[in-house]
């Protein structure tokens, strides 16, 4: 379990880190203003009284002169790197420098106090600040407050000698400021932690369905084996192919074609071989046609192709180009060497047709025909070739 919290930590602290530096940025300008303005109002406030009134109003200045520098270098060196593409690693690291030097000024801003005053508030804002505003890991947010706790611990009494009593309520009460700085800290990175997995696993849920969607797209519209195009697919092509011929008048043919003898390479090989080589006779269509053109795959070694803006007798050319490259085409699967042929059958198509669920049909019977007559041969409807 501690594990993967460790891994857990670990993935969201570049998301953390990214947020951290604009709160760095925003938190160092904020304040900029306010120390000035306590020094301000420090410089043109006398205070009178003993040396050691005098002593707290100067190191007061002094200390808030000093995080004025910081907080001026650190707006411009965290607003530099908010342009640069620069690592979680060195953002992270920004954050743990500021952060901690913000919990040991509250140290030193107490310390000073204690020459005139009896308070730790300082040390109790700067803690309850650092564990709300930053997203720190739990590790190092323990270690952090722990060293300042132990910064508190020590300098409480460097400036003026505490009765055994107040130094005693004072560094418990340190601890409390710091205990409560760390709770606090790590209230806010869970909830961060939580929000941030929470809206991953979110995206990572609409990608995996993205990505189930597009392979049922795929599944719905294409053959699974040879990545063709499907029926399906096909009869929606002439749908639209129906329109722009009703707007355009132009010609469309189809052919349909069915691999020659091609079940002996089933039984004779196994259907492995025979996929294989499917999926390569695809590919040898897909490459010899037009982009214009369409292939489908009907099912077993069939298949339907949409010439768009071609006659019957653009189409007759065409399967028989297709018709001699494929009766060329040495086919590897397996290590086994295959030759294949093919018979064709070709009809002009017309918007009409679809009125026929086996629209097909005039192209089936030439096929027939070609088969009739020896196969590896292409024939074109008798009725649409007499036009």
């Amino acid at each position: 379990m501690l594990k993967g919290r460790r891994i857990e930590n670990i993935g969201i602290s570049k998301e953390c880190a990214a947020l951290n530096m604009k709160r760095v940025c925003y938190t160092s300008l904020a304040a900029i203003p306010v120390h000035i303005f306590i020094i301000l109002q420090f410089i043109f406030t006398k205070t009178g009284g003993s040396v050691s009134r005098l002593m707290w109003h100067n190191s007061i200045i002094l200390a808030h002169s000093s995080l004025l520098l910081f907080m001026i270098i650190a707006f411009f060196l965290t607003y530099w790197m908010s342009k640069k593409r620069n690592s979680h690693k060195a953002a992270s690291a920004i954050t743990y420098v500021f952060s901690a030097a913000l919990l040991f000024a509250g140290a030193v801003i107490v310390a000073i106090d204690q020459l005139v005053l009896t308070s730790i508030t300082p040390f109790l804002l700067v803690c309850i600040i650092v564990g709300s505003l930053y997203y720190i890991r739990p590790p190092l947010a323990l270690i952090l407050f722990v060293l300042a706790y132990t910064a508190f611990y020590f300098l409480v009494k460097t400036t003026v000698a505490l009765p055994d009593v107040f130094l005693l309520n004072h560094r418990a009460n340190g601890l409390s400021a710091a205990g409560l700085g760390f709770v606090i800290s790590l209230l806010f990175w869970r909830a961060n932690a939580t929000n941030i997995n929470q809206r991953n696993h979110i995206k990572v849920q609409q990608e995996a369905l993205e990505k189930a969607n597009k392979a049922l797209e795929q599944l719905a519209f294409s053959d699974s084996l040879t990545g063709l195009p499907n029926r399906r697919f096909f009869d929606e092509a002439l749908q639209r192919e129906a329109a722009a011929m009703a707007r355009k008048g132009h010609a469309s043919s189809l052919i349909l074609l069915d691999l020659d003898y091609f079940k002996n390479i089933n039984d004779t090989y196994g259907h492995y071989v025979g996929d294989t080589a499917l999926k390569q006779v695809s590919q040898l269509f897909k490459a010899s046609l037009r982009t214009t053109d369409l292939i489908c795959r009907l099912g077993g070694e069939e298949f339907l192709l949409l010439l768009p803006e071609t006659n019957i007798t653009g189409a007759l050319a065409a399967a028989e180009k297709l018709r001699k490259q494929l009766e060329r085409h040495v086919f590897e699967a397996d290590g086994i060497s295959i030759r294949i042929t093919a018979s064709f059958g070709v009809m002009k198509f017309t918007p009409e047709v679809l009125n026929n669920p086996n629209y097909f049909t005039p192209a089936d019977n030439a096929l027939y025909r070609a088969k009739l007559n020896g196969r590896n041969r292409v024939e074109a409807d008798l009725s649409e070739s007499s036009e």
